[in-house]
């Protein structure tokens, strides 16, 4: 799951910096803190469009519902080889999709897995 900061946050022993408005996954911070964070209304879930409205992946729509990808950030966070699998779009093909999403959705690449997005 992705989150948007809506505050400066501190947090660790070790002091992590979060920057207003950046976007991390749910790596960086315990499924414990997201919660406290998500009540105190210091992040929220990133919004994405449904997948069949990015018109490259309307027809597939079915299939990778089948994989948990409902959502254009679900797109992004699913294993390519998992797409792939599903659908049968070539691996480079769903980089380049990835790409393009997470550019149109104003995610930066450091929030997201090395394979999103070709690394």
């Amino acid at each position: 799951m992705l989150y948007r900061a809506h505050a400066n946050l501190s947090f660790g022993q070790k002091k992590k910096m979060i920057a207003k408005g950046e976007v991390i996954n749910n790596g960086k911070l315990s499924e414990k803190a997201a919660s406290i964070l998500l009540d105190r209304g210091l992040i929220s879930i990133v919004r994405s469009p449904p997948v069949a409205v990015y018109l490259p992946l309307e027809k597939y729509k079915k299939r990778l519902k089948d994989i948990g990808v409902i959502y254009t950030v679900d797109f992004l966070e699913a294993p390519n080889r998992e797409i792939f699998d599903k659908t049968n779009i070539p691996i480079s093909v769903i980089i380049n999709m990835k790409i393009e999403l997470r550019k149109m959705l104003d995610i930066p690449l450091s929030s997201l897995t090395k394979e999103c997005c070709g690394g």
